[in-house]
């Protein structure tokens, strides 16, 4: 069972994703989307500097993030689908193993956000356009 189904993306200077009717992954029909422009609040809570590309794989982790918070419901359960450019921070959030610990951070919280559903993260690696 899919219980969430989102496409993701980041800069150094913001991020959006999409979410897509989780009835099949196959058509992607969208159903909601949202963008950020990043803040300085963002910068304290991820450590990171805006418009930087050193911090790139933070900012891609970072709006997984923000996009799970705003559309994982607190009863669901089941696999989330996530499409991403980000096909290296992807299989570290998916194994919640990352070299950088700024991307570990991210994936602890992303661990304690899905642990109460039991829900599993699978990342499928889409190139950018």
């Amino acid at each position: 069972w899919i219980s969430l189904a989102i496409a993701v993306d980041a800069s150094p200077w913001g991020g959006g994703a999409v979410l897509y009717d989780n009835r099949s992954l196959n058509e992607r029909v969208p159903v909601a989307s949202v963008a950020w422009t990043w803040l300085s609040s963002d910068e304290e809570c991820t450590q990171s500097k805006i418009g930087l590309p050193d911090f790139q794989a933070v900012w891609e982790a970072y709006v997984l993030l923000l996009a799970v918070q705003k559309w994982l419901r607190p009863d669901a359960q089941g696999q989330i689908w996530v499409l991403s450019d980000a096909e290296g921070v992807l299989a570290a959030l998916a194994k919640q193993s990352a070299k950088s610990h700024l991307v570990n951070e991210i994936a602890k919280e992303l661990a304690l956000l899905l642990a109460p559903g039991g829900h599993t993260l699978n990342g499928v690696h889409v190139w950018a356009e």
